[in-house]
């Protein structure tokens, strides 16, 4: 058996060590791979032990997340804890009482949860309900999913997938293995009086039946829905609107629209997590050959399989529109001037003309990259207040001192007296936009010798070695800094930049 990640072996006895009530009370055939932290796992607590269990999973360093508005259910909670050896996020689905039905519907409350908390047995671990109890609430769940397209899949026979999911016959036949549909047909008569026994031992013999009748199994629905209708939680108008809503949001066309409006507003919509403490901007700085994407990409990774994620890159080497343009203008002179002129006052007016030309298409260049970093960093930081994690691939740094220019910030020279007036305006108007971009909330430096850097990437540029020498004089001297040896192992150092993430959400 494989073991549990360590987060999920510590999880699990703190809540026996504190005699917290609880089960994990859904999918049980499926434990080891919520143990290993590939899905998550559903906890049912008992509501008299809510609060010591939030007070031991915040103890165990897990944090308050916060579902898309579409996915939220009441006495539903979410909770991620990073477990550090496998820098793997492990998810806590938390639920104090039981909404089901089908997938962004969920339109029935039934009050089952001190029965299976009564009557749990351990599996891998955990405590789970006892198989003849999982298996009656695994047949509701699946029995109220079962809408009209479920039954048009198994009538008319089209494609691979039937209308039941092959994971629920999968269930279905695990916990068979354990018990019988007559002992779980006991079980409900005694236990969960609610609920129609034949009604679900009916389905119990026609899940794994091939092929699927449909109608049997759509009509076995209609006697569970007239059975269950006095726990229902939604008027029938409410919940036929909010069944279209979520039929018309998960439909194919809606996906183009979403994707339609996301490129129309240069942004994503995000339909993961966020923290419930709020987003944050993280910044990724280091030269190049320290790993700077290598980072991101494992960042995006962990964070990005259930948080709203965004990577916004702030070099010079993807510009948009207007920066392509201001760079095409300028190499464009380049090639005509051939070579830069002398500066000298003796130069000859078309000489001095020409110097003007270069001096001004490289002024609106800088100007350019300037604004274009801002507004990627405003949009980050847009991102951010509405609860993303957003990495920003460089970052501008005024402070740090590369040759005669400062490091993803202002190119252009202080003027002087031999300036002209444009250019000076130019220069002016590219220190006013860096000194009006904010600090990011952790700034991540990668430190590594340009000589072990440039072994890495043999292609990088010649100021390699100024900017590691600038990055060595980097001093951590606030909360917001983490500098990490980016010539340490791989692992030691995406587990660093991982922990620094998490520790700065919430």
């Amino acid at each position: 058996m494989t073991e549990p990640l360590s987060l999920i072996a510590a999880l699990i006895r703190a809540l026996d060590e504190h005699r917290i009530r609880y089960c994990h009370w859904k999918s049980s055939a499926g434990l080891a791979v919520a143990l290993a932290g590939e899905t998550d796992l559903d906890l049912l607590v008992d509501r008299r032990h809510a609060g010591r269990f939030r007070a031991l999973i915040t103890h165990l360093g897990f944090k308050s997340f916060i579902s898309h508005e579409a996915r939220r259910l009441p006495g539903v909670e979410d909770w991620l804890g990073l477990d550090t050896d496998s820098r793997h996020l492990v998810h806590l689905h938390v639920y104090e009482q039981l909404v089901l039905g089908e997938e962004l519907v969920k339109n029935h409350r039934l009050p089952i949860e001190d029965v299976l908390l009564d009557h749990t047995q351990r599996h891998r671990g955990l405590l789970v309900p006892v198989p003849e109890l999982e298996l009656a609430v695994l047949a509701v769940r699946a029995l109220l999913k079962y809408r009209d397209d479920a039954l048009a899949r198994d009538l008319i026979r089209i494609g691979h997938r039937d209308g039941l999911p092959a994971s629920i016959s999968a269930e279905v036949t695990e916990l068979l293995s354990r018990t019988t549909p007559a002992d779980v047909g006991t079980a409900i008569d005694r236990l969960l009086p609610m609920l129609p026994s034949p009604v679900i031992v009916s389905f119990l013999d026609a899940v794994n039946r091939r092929p699927i009748d449909g109608l049997r199994i759509r009509r076995l629905r209609l006697e569970l829905e007239a059975a269950l209708r006095v726990y229902t939680r939604l008027p029938t108008g409410t919940l036929w609107a909010t069944r279209m809503a979520a039929a018309m949001n998960r439909s194919r066309f809606a996906r183009v629209v979403r994707k339609a409006a996301e490129r129309l507003r240069g942004r994503p919509s995000g339909r993961r997590k966020r923290p419930a403490a709020g987003g944050r901007t993280v910044a990724i700085v280091g030269i190049d050959g320290s790993g700077k994407t290598t980072v991101i990409e494992a960042l995006v990774a962990t964070f990005g399989w259930r948080v709203n994620v965004a990577t916004l890159y702030l070099g010079s080497s993807r510009p948009g529109l207007r920066t392509r343009a201001a760079q095409s203008v300028t190499r464009a002179i380049r090639r005509l001037n051939g070579r830069l002129p002398s500066r000298g006052h003796e130069a000859a007016p078309a000489t001095r003309l020409r110097q003007f030309a270069i001096d001004t298409a490289l002024g609106l260049r800088a100007v350019a990259e300037a604004g274009e970093r801002k507004r990627r960093i405003q949009l980050g930081s847009n991102l951010a207040a509405k609860g993303w994690l957003v990495f920003f691939d460089r970052y501008p740094m005024p402070a740090l001192e590369v040759g005669s220019r400062r490091m993803d910030a202002h190119r252009l020279a202080v003027p002087s007296a031999s300036t002209g007036w444009f250019v000076a305006r130019l220069a002016g108007r590219e220190r006013s936009i860096y000194r009006r971009i904010g600090r990011p909330d952790l700034t991540i430096v990668l430190r590594i010798d340009a000589a072990a850097a440039r072994a890495r990437k043999p292609k990088a540029p010649d100021a390699l070695e100024a900017k590691a020498a600038a990055l060595a004089d980097l001093e951590e001297g606030n909360s917001r800094l983490v500098v990490i040896d980016a010539a340490a192992p791989l692992d030691d150092v995406l587990r660093q930049a991982t922990i620094a993430v998490w520790d700065r959400l919430g």
